[in-house]
């Protein structure tokens, strides 16, 4: 095209114009856009960088939600423009032939991969594979739930998608979503929501049975899903052993005089530095690290010879324990959400509530929603994660020596990541981050306020 020429340095020096001051429609390339729409929908120019398209992407958002007086139209495509610029080939193909096709509605899809990008996104997935709690929720509730109620549904996982880049989500209930298995995700899915039955007679408590075909589509749906993990934990024990080979193989590792050891945890914290500036990155490398540390020290304990191997025994305790806290801690938070909608709901109904209260409330709300939702992606890493340390820590007919060096390696790249903390000046970049932090902390205060136990009056004994 004969206006897609560069706009070089040089030729932006010869203009008098400044490499700061480039025109709106030059995107990062040095060229011409074809069709600047998108760009104008986010009120960024085409040589935004990636946080800035993020940034702006939060901000149009939350200004044309629904919920806040905007136009539904022009939110659609706020998230449809971002679903382009966010993805370099796709931004590529933008800038050079503009739009090929019409808007469609963000829809279950989009939704599951803004959830899957909250949390550590594609840098993740190396070491925690790819996050399965809304996707697995989505597809049961497609199993269970009518046309309708799939709508509605579809509906809701939008609009808590924008929450959770700063907005408020919608009113109404969340439950808990039967499964038929109780292992990690299925545990994490069934307090964070709820598929009910769309067809069927109704149970005692006036929910629907399932009807045969249903039943049977889960039970397929089920072995899918733990076909999917065991390739998952598979994938994860391989890179995993292969993430730790150099201080494996190394002359004398974890020698602080080895410079092998040496090179290789200079690297892992390199590595750990970069991965913290995505979202939830230093949520994630705690959760990681506490696991690689628990499982390391407690196999190395087990293996010592004490007295009826107590320590590891112990130790064993305590990891079950911590797995147990988290189950309460997401169901606390899942039940707390529940509660606080139906409360809101009803308030609305009655019109007792100012405009000033209601952003309060739906800002706490946005919290307690992201509060559930990152406390249901902890515990799907750790249930994920805990298998593949116990893999790579047990694996039939490996030395034990390797086998050791393996738990040394593991403990150290937990501590490596377990001490990583967000820079000062990230604030505005951790905002979901701390709305789920004041989040959780209401929860502890409310909960100590309870515990409290209520002062006697005069004269009572």
């Amino acid at each position: 095209m004969a206006d897609q020429a560069p706009v070089t340095e040089q030729g932006a020096a010869a203009s008098g114009v400044a490499q700061d001051q480039t025109p709106k429609n030059i995107n990062r390339d040095g060229f011409k856009v074809a069709d600047m729409e998108f760009y104008d929908l986010l009120d960024v120019s085409a040589h935004a960088t990636d946080l800035e398209l993020k940034k702006a992407y939060r901000k149009a958002a939350i200004r044309n939600h629904p919920d806040k007086g905007g136009d539904e139209e022009t939110f659609k495509m706020v998230g449809e423009a971002y679903r382009v610029l966010s993805d370099n080939n796709l931004r590529a193909d933008y800038d050079k032939h503009g739009k090929k096709k019409p808007v469609e509605e963000v829809g279950i899809k989009e939704a599951t991969e803004m959830f899957g990008n909250i949390f550590g996104g594609e840098r993740f997935v190396d070491l925690i594979g790819e996050i399965s709690l809304l996707k697995d929720m989505t597809k049961a509730s497609e199993i269970v739930m009518s046309d309708e109620e799939k709508a509605e549904m579809e509906k809701e996982l939008r609009a808590q998608a924008a929450a959770a880049n700063g907005e408020a989500p919608p009113q109404g209930t969340v439950e808990g979503e039967t499964s038929t298995k109780p292992d990690g995700e299925a545990a994490a899915t069934a307090a964070a929501t709820t598929a009910t039955p769309s067809e069927g007679k109704p149970t005692s408590s006036g929910r629907q049975k399932l009807t045969p075909e249903q039943k049977a589509k889960l039970e397929e749906f089920e072995k899918e899903k733990d076909a999917e993990k065991e390739k998952r934990v598979h994938d994860l024990t391989e890179k995993l052993k292969d993430r730790i080979r150099p201080f494996v193989e190394a002359r004398n590792p974890g020698d602080k005089d080895d410079s092998e050891t040496q090179v290789w945890a200079k690297r892992m914290s390199e590595e750990a530095e970069d991965l913290k500036l995505e979202s939830f990155g230093v949520e994630l490398l705690h959760t990681i690290g506490g696991i690689y540390i628990t499982k390391s020290t407690t196999w190395i304990k087990s293996r010592k010879h004490n007295f009826l191997g107590l320590p590891g025994f112990f130790s064993k305790l305590k990891d079950r324990g911590s797995q147990v806290k988290d189950i309460w801690g997401l169901y606390g938070s899942a039940v707390s959400v529940q509660i606080s909608m139906e409360e809101l709901a009803k308030r609305q109904e009655k019109g007792d509530i100012g405009e000033e209260e209601l952003k309060q409330l739906e800002a706490d709300m946005s919290g307690k929603m992201l509060l559930v939702t990152w406390r249901g992606t902890r515990f799907e890493v750790n249930n994920v994660l805990r298998r593949v340390c116990e893999n790579v820590l047990n694996e039939p007919g490996v030395n034990k020596v390797v086998l050791l060096r393996r738990a040394q390696a593991l403990t150290l790249l937990g501590a490596i990541y377990t001490k990583v903390q967000p820079d000062p000046d990230q604030g505005e970049r951790r905002e979901m981050e701390e709305l789920v932090a004041n989040a959780a902390n209401k929860r502890k205060k409310s909960k100590a306020a309870r515990d409290v136990p209520t002062p006697p009056t005069a004269g009572a004994p």
